[in-house]
């Protein structure tokens, strides 16, 4: 008897391609598509714009009221809350359609086109408010504007743009899928308060959907069918022949809207664990930047030179909302979006394209370059240790230097070297101040620095592209600086380094003295042997007993470490 009952209970229910057509109902979304099509080709068959326009935003007008109509019938009258959620959608639909039907009579008429807008426009809140109370929906006062603010962009559209057109202002129209799709993405910013404060005001909203299916489905299809229009957008008053393309940057402000959108559903909340949202818009953050690839940083779209002049390319434009989004999260205490923000402020120089603007302000990328440098530091100031931000401070005073000298148009390996040579010294004071580990490796720089300085000293010396007595004697004032530096740091090491510089002189010395023939007026049997007295008695007196024993006590006293 209970197997007969559960069989007649699965008979009942349809399976299949039946259960879809019974539960999902999609002959209302069919219909609406066929019916916007054929009305659409019933208005390109009438010769006069006018009546085309007008055949074509009114009957598309007439089937959103008669849409309004029947989901009120389904809602009330027939209970049937699924069906209803597909003719919910339909409205806006047919409503959009009809933003679309006067776009060639904008072009000849700027009062037709603002009248049919305003109409629309007004119909548009009518049905809104008509349908929303007819059913007894709830629906809090922020979803409501940005509802109706997207349906204003719409409207607004074509008769905006056709003006810029008739004006021949050749940029604004160039620009106007990106504007629109921008004027899209800034209203839907809307929802924000909305999204944030999650399904407060929409508990009790008199549907059986749950938050965020109900209201956020429908904007979801707005920004799709948004996508559609502003192609459309630039199609129609921009478009100046060529391949037909879609252009991917016209999703770039949706896209950065959405994000935005997609963080603050937890970005207020106190403890990290609880922002899984946010983690998942910083991973898709990066993915912006793909929008600029197909095209490599250009774009079909007529913008003229107003692109490379402002913006540099759209792969710039992308980096640049990246860093700002970054920057937005930072600002609201997220983990991690520092080292996000220091690496997009990295990348702009590298991937972007430098603006015209700024190159003809004498800009260049190097200083782009140093200017991200200078950012990273400001943000990880407070988290950098003392010989870090001495080090750092050090770089940019030569960086500094070497860009001074080189507008008083000072030779360039001089530059060079005058930069590196305040660099190594900096350095060298810097880590015999500090104990730490990284002073001990601005030790060890400082060390190859100075040691390949002065071999470009005793190279230039030799060949005589320097004075030779002058280089020597250079190379004799970094030794006795490399002394006494050793001297403060206690560090042994810096003895072998001082004898770089020494040898490197006496090698300078001896080619100068064979250049001015010194050497065939000496006697250097007699000189080497003096020098191997000299030596012998420094190797006696070593093994005195008192000269040992105090050596060995000023040792314990100065106690040299290893290394440098």
């Amino acid at each position: 008897m209970q197997e007969t009952t559960l069989a007649r209970a699965k008979a009942s229910h349809p399976r299949g391609l039946r259960r879809f057509l019974h539960t999902e109902n999609p002959f209302y979304l069919i219909s609406c598509g066929l019916i916007i099509y054929g009305i659409q080709l019933a208005a390109l068959q009438e010769g006069d714009l006018l009546h085309r326009s007008l055949l074509m935003s009114g009957w598309t007008a007439f089937y959103a009221v008669l849409m309004s109509v029947v989901v009120v019938g389904i809602v009330r009258l027939a209970g049937v809350w699924q069906d209803a959620r597909t003719v919910f959608l339909i409205i806006p639909l047919a409503l959009i359609a009809s933003s679309t039907g006067y776009d060639e009579w904008a072009l000849q008429s700027r009062a037709g086109a603002c009248l049919m807008a305003t109409i629309g426009m007004g119909l548009s809140v009518l049905l809104g408010e008509f349908v929303l109370r007819a059913c007894r929906l709830r629906l809090p006062m922020t979803y409501r504007v940005t509802y109706y603010a997207m349906l204003g962009v719409f409207f607004a559209a074509a008769p905006v743009f056709a003006e810029s057109v008739r004006q021949r202002q050749q940029d604004l129209s160039g620009w106007s899928g990106l504007i629109f799709s921008s004027a899209i993405a800034v209203t839907l910013l809307g929802l924000v308060p909305g999204i944030r404060r999650r399904n407060l005001g929409l508990r009790h909203h008199g549907s059986p959907w749950r938050f965020p299916l109900y209201p956020l489905s429908l904007f979801f299809v707005l920004v799709v069918v948004a996508i559609i229009r502003a192609h459309a957008v630039w199609m129609a008053f921009a478009f100046k022949g060529g391949p037909i393309q879609f252009e991917a940057m016209l999703i770039w402000p949706l896209a950065v809207s959405a994000l935005v959108l997609l963080s603050s559903w937890d970005l207020y909340r106190k403890k990290d664990r609880e922002k899984p949202a946010t983690y998942l818009a910083m991973l898709l953050t990066p993915l912006l930047v793909v929008l600029a690839i197909p095209s490599a940083g250009e774009t079909a779209m007529p913008l003229g030179q107003s692109l490379p002049w402002i913006f540099g390319s759209a792969r710039t434009m992308t980096m640049v909302s990246v860093v700002m989004l970054y920057g937005f999260w930072w600002i609201n205490g997220i983990q991690g979006a520092r080292h996000a923000l220091a690496i997009g402020v990295f990348a702009i120089p590298f991937w972007g394209d430098l603006p015209q603007v700024f190159a003809a302000w004498g800009v260049q990328r190097w200083m782009c370059i140093a200017s991200a440098s200078l950012l990273a530091i400001v943000l990880y100031w407070r988290n950098l240790t003392a010989e870090l931000r001495e080090s750092l401070l050090a770089v940019a005073a030569s960086g500094l230097l070497g860009w001074c000298l080189r507008h008083r148009h000072v030779d360039p390996a001089f530059n060079v070297f005058v930069s590196l040579s305040v660099l190594t010294m900096a350095w060298m004071l810097v880590g015999g101040r500090h104990k730490t580990y990284w002073a001990a490796w601005l030790r060890r720089l400082s060390a190859a620095l100075t040691v390949v300085l002065c071999v470009a000293i005793a190279t230039m010396g030799y060949r005589g592209e320097l004075p030779t007595l002058p280089s020597a004697a250079i190379l004799l004032g970094v030794a006795a600086t490399l002394m006494a530096y050793r001297r403060w740091v206690r560090r042994r090491s810096w003895l072998q380094i001082a004898t770089v510089p020494l040898l490197l002189s006496l090698i300078l010395v001896g080619r100068l003295a064979t250049d001015r023939g010194y050497d065939k007026r000496i006697n250097w049997p007699v000189s080497m042997g003096a020098i191997s007295m000299v030596a012998g008695m420094g190797v006696t007196l070593s093994k005195v007993e008192r000269v040992r024993a105090r050596c060995v006590s000023r040792k314990r006293k100065t106690r040299y470490r290893k290394g440098l």
